[in-house]
């Protein structure tokens, strides 16, 4: 039996032939998920699998982005990638509802720290994994009967990459694809929607899989046939190399669930045209489409219950303008004004948002005030998708909201210039000469939750 069209893709993609839109936009989504994994190393979430890693992995040539410590290439994958998830601010495509960039970007950063790569090597491995993971998020959704989180296909998009960087044909391609997608969980995102816990979207796990699957696809470990890859889902997968799908990401703006997102920019946008204060809210009600209406309308007590309610960031965007680090980590969920404004708020269905959904994420918010008016922002989409992308300049604001309160912003702004220039000669060797450091320097300083003010034409507009 020959090659699937997916690992032949793999195996024989160079970075020349790459389409000039994704040569421009992957340093981008290496900025972006970078950015969210270093800001994401201050949760619970990522010092507990950051604690775990160092006790039970051995040293190795990676590096923690936690605090800078050597350790084996599959312990560097699962703690990093859960810290770039921690905040729910990783890209996500949208016809899957899933976040295919965490399993790809640190995965991808800490092999060339093993590996002798170049920066177009890394970026073209990087296209790989884009491209495989977000098909088999596609299979995925098709084959089974409910609705799996991003660990259930993602696994194949971290064994591509690695696969790709570690130079396997295209047999052992098929191996490493075919192990990645048996053993990643099969989890079902309901579960942790409704009860939300530090299993988020099981990202980490699954990218772990895909690491161990490309490890051992290299060493003669032979895997089953991937069935997202098979000839059921031909029209999957008989476009690789025409349509991007990468070019169908969407980015986030704030650190919480895509779907409460519009909800959050519809408060910002009716406070800011009808010079409204927080105290002046009586009530809000959000018309929405049935999933966002899913998520949990419960005051939160820890970081994944307020990323995964509807209600908690839009009370945060009405009392600080924005939802960022700071809102959905503690002593936040103390706060009294962001508790009353929660507690106010009324969800409801729209059918005509719901016939939208998931092409379109949309959210319509309603504010009542204390003096007896109402301010509606009328439908509102989620800002940041492929349709309408963040600028460069947004994409680097972003970068340094998230990096520069914990690493300092003169730090920020030399990643911003490594990242974007990673394709040079020396220039993923360069990134990791300045981050390495810097990371020590951060958990030797401080080990508080550092600061995240919205720094000055963010991407929340004015």
């Amino acid at each position: 039996m020959g090659a699937s069209k997916a690992a032949e893709f793999v195996e024989a993609l160079s970075y020349d032939v790459l389409d000039e839109r994704v040569k421009q936009r992957l340093p981008l989504c290496i900025l972006d998920g970078l950015g969210a994994a270093i800001a994401g190393t201050h949760t619970p979430t990522s010092r507990i699998a950051a604690g775990f890693v160092k006790r039970e992995f051995k040293d190795g040539p990676a590096s923690l982005l936690h605090d800078g410590t050597g350790i084996s290439l599959t312990g560097a994958t699962l703690a990093n990638v859960v810290a770039a998830n921690a905040l729910d601010t990783d890209d996500g495509y949208r016809l899957v509802k899933g976040h295919p960039g965490a399993f790809l970007i640190m995965p991808g950063l800490n092999c060339c720290q093993a590996l002798e790569v170049s920066g177009e090597e890394l970026l073209c491995a990087v296209a790989a994994g884009y491209e495989v993971a977000m098909r088999a998020a596609v299979v995925t959704h098709d084959y089974y009967h409910h609705y799996h989180a991003s660990g259930s296909w993602g696994s194949t998009g971290t064994a591509a990459l690695a696969g790709k960087l570690f130079g396997l044909d295209a047999a052992r391609i098929d191996w490493a694809l075919g192990l990645a997608e048996y053993h990643a969980a099969l989890s079902p995102i309901e579960r942790c929607l409704t009860t939300p816990a530090m299993t988020k979207d099981a990202i980490g796990w699954g990218a772990y899989a895909g690491m161990c699957a490309a490890l051992l696809a290299q060493d003669g470990f032979t895997g089953n046939p991937s069935l997202f890859f098979d000839d059921d889902y031909a029209q999957i997968y008989e476009d690789f190399g025409q349509r991007w799908r990468l070019l169908e990401l969407y980015f986030k703006p704030y650190t919480c669930c895509r779907w409460a997102q519009p909800g959050v920019d519809g408060v910002i946008k009716v406070m800011a045209e009808h010079e409204l204060e927080a105290a002046d809210i009586k009530q809000i009600e959000l018309r929405c489409f049935t999933e966002a209406a899913a998520l949990s309308q419960e005051l939160p007590t820890n970081t994944e219950e307020a990323q995964y309610s509807i209600t908690w960031p839009l009370a945060a965007a009405a009392v600080c303008g924005t939802v960022g680090p700071e809102q959905i980590l503690p002593p936040a969920f103390e706060s009294p004004e962001i508790r009353r404004i929660a507690q106010s708020i009324v969800v409801t269905v729209d059918e005509q948002i719901q016939a939208r959904f998931p092409a379109e994420c949309l959210g319509d918010v309603v504010i009542h005030t204390k003096d007896g008016n109402r301010y509606r922002s009328g439908p509102m989409p989620a800002r940041g998708d492929a349709s309408k992308p963040p600028t460069e300049t947004e994409f680097e604001e972003k970068f340094a909201w998230l990096v520069a309160p914990v690493l300092g912003r003169e730090t920020a702004d030399e990643l911003v210039d490594l990242v974007k220039n990673i394709a040079a000669p020396e220039g993923r060797k360069k990134l990791w000469e300045t981050l390495a450091p810097a990371l020590r320097r951060d958990r030797g300083a401080n080990q508080a939750v550092p600061s995240h003010s919205r720094v000055q034409g963010d991407l929340r507009g004015k």
